[in-house]
């Protein structure tokens, strides 16, 4: 991708922003080093230890605890987050794929399916703007798959122009 500046396995670009190493990328960047951040939950008596390992995100807070306080808001709230205590508390084992995204600075976007996760810049992002990555065979993102698998790209590209579209605050008039 042209005109951006890119720091593979050199987190020494930005050095305030830490190091998530070894994953590629820093904070603000949609490499899994600037996204992916481990969370521990800790409630005596109610979990027991365990490590779970499936990709939620930061979304998914509000709609757990929520739930976890026993409230319900008196209208669609429209988050993007899901109640995630089943999966934190060992009731569901193999969650259903669903799609994570990303967005920083109105241009860079990120849509994470399964194991797949695709990577896209620009205003109006079209395939060749794209990165795509297999997590699951390559979790540092050193094997860009996009010219390799162009449906999964044109499939997941759509997947980011609809998430783009639910986020344009400016037609929402609750915001």
């Amino acid at each position: 991708i042209s005109g951006v500046a890119e720091y593979p396995g050199d987190q020494q670009a930005m050095p305030l922003l830490g190091s998530n190493a070894p994953l590629r990328g820093q904070k603000a960047q949609m490499y899994e080093g600037g996204i992916r951040t481990p969370t521990i939950v800790h409630w005596p008596g109610t979990l027991a230890p365990r490590k779970m390992d499936h990709p939620v995100a930061v979304t998914d807070w509000m709609p757990t605890l929520l739930s976890l306080a026993g409230a319900e808001p008196a209208e669609d709230p429209m988050w993007d987050g899901e109640n995630i205590w089943p999966l934190i508390a060992g009731e569901q084992a193999n969650p259903p794929e669903r799609e994570l995204y990303w967005n920083f600075h109105w241009n860079q976007f990120a849509l994470r399916l399964g194991d797949w996760k695709l990577i896209a810049r620009g205003d109006d992002p079209t395939p060749a703007d794209c990165e795509l990555y297999d997590l699951a065979a390559d979790p540092y993102e050193t094997r860009d798959l996009a010219t390799d698998e162009p449906s999964r790209v044109a499939e997941m590209l759509t997947g980011i122009e609809a998430q783009r579209a639910r986020d344009n605050t400016a037609a929402r008039p609750d915001v």
